[in-house]
């Protein structure tokens, strides 16, 4: 490793450019407790300053994203809640029309969870906490108390709501234009998505994206949300949204998987949809 920072160091020197030594540090990425412990951390120098180290559940920021070494994003979640509370009290006691306060809301505090959407995992009772400060500042859009019914704001338009934007559009839109941008080329980023679609498909005992969305109606969010494909796909059967590219997605992995066979997944679900009921009769 200090091989390598002494050729940046040549590198930088020879082009011109600057180190931040004070904005570089050491992280020691290693789950093992144990071998963090025995093994002494290296002393590495640049610019003749020695880096100082992070420890891996100290929290730090990169390319805008707030996490520690170990891959928690529970700053990045805290960062986007704040925001959005921010965002709510910006149209406290507003002088603004409520659909135009209700749009600039929209803008600041959604703009702050969409940039994350896609990459981090939110747990259905994040989800519904973004959702419940939604709610919340729409009723100061439109100068309401809090005890005011949120079913108004939540419900569509030809329910005679007002279909205010709720974190599960937002998330289920990233989530798309995410799958989108990556394999908008046959590239390396096509082929780590398709891998890691294949996986998904493995774990959860499915031979196509679109036997996938269906499997997801037998789960619930916390259970489905371990991967990007398994959270875009229960983001797709939770909203009820069908994609056209589906089929053409299955029909790229059937090197790989057998399509028009009957899954192990589809074998077992009549079992798993009678459980389901079951408990829902006489409880688990």
């Amino acid at each position: 490793m200090q091989k390598l920072l002494n050729v940046v160091q040549e590198f930088t020197a020879w082009c011109g450019m600057q180190i931040n030594v004070k904005k570089t540090y050491l992280l020691v990425i290693d789950n093992d407790k144990m071998r963090r412990e025995q093994e002494p951390v290296p002393l590495l120098t640049i610019n003749g300053e020695t880096l100082k180290l992070m420890n891996l559940d100290d929290t730090c920021i990169y390319l805008g994203y707030w996490g520690t070494g170990n891959g928690v994003m529970r700053a990045t979640k805290e960062v986007v809640r704040q925001k959005i509370i921010a965002a709510r009290y910006l149209i406290k006691c507003h002088p603004l029309a409520p659909e135009l306060a209700t749009e600039l809301f929209t803008n600041k505090s959604m703009g702050a969870f969409r940039f994350s959407a896609a990459l981090i995992e939110w747990s259905e009772s994040e989800l519904n906490d973004v959702k419940r400060l939604c709610v919340q500042a729409c009723k100061n859009a439109w100068h309401l108390p809090r005890s005011t019914a949120s079913a108004l704001f939540i419900f569509p338009k030809t329910h005679a709501g007002k279909e205010s934007t709720m974190p599960i559009e937002v998330l289920t839109r990233e989530l798309l234009l995410h799958a989108e941008r990556c394999m908008r080329h046959e590239d390396a980023s096509t082929k780590i998505m398709l891998a890691g679609l294949n996986r998904t498909l493995d774990e959860w005992l499915c031979d196509s994206f679109a036997e996938l969305i269906k499997a997801m109606e037998l789960w619930k969010w916390d259970d489905a949300t371990e991967d990007f494909w398994s959270r875009l796909a229960k983001a797709l059967q939770q909203s009820n949204i069908s994609v056209t590219w589906a089929e053409q997605l299955d029909s790229r992995l059937a090197s790989v998987h057998t399509i028009g066979k009957m899954s192990w997944g589809a074998v077992t679900r009549p079992i798993r949809e009678c459980k389901i009921r079951i408990e829902r009769i006489r409880g688990s």
